[in-house]
């Protein structure tokens, strides 16, 4: 008997055609719903992997700026010496130019 042939059931009252592979079509379905499965969660750990690397690279630049701010703070005032110091200098040689 071809396993593919569907027969009629004489169980059923309406006489409507039962598939002879039913347990073959469970077993397959059950293993492509196992598989899916797995391949999901391994999918799901790769993303909460990459999720754990962007979170990793942000709290760097996070530190990065802080130390940016701070750099350019200390810029601010080395440049604001540097004008007081420029102006000291310039004011010593106008009251340099005075004297003989």
């Amino acid at each position: 008997m071809n396993p593919d042939v569907t027969r009629l059931s004489p169980r059923r009252s309406g006489g409507l055609p039962e598939t002879v592979e039913t347990p073959r079509i469970s077993v397959a379905l059950g293993a492509a719903i196992v598989v899916q499965t797995a391949l999901g969660l391994i999918w799901a750990g790769g993303a909460a992997e990459r999720i754990d690397q962007l979170e990793r690279r942000a709290d760097a630049s996070g530190v990065m700026i802080e130390r940016t701010a701070r750099l350019e703070e200390q810029m601010r005032g080395v440049r604001e010496s540097l004008i007081r110091i420029e102006v000291k200098l310039d004011r010593d040689d106008n009251t340099q130019g005075d004297r003989p």
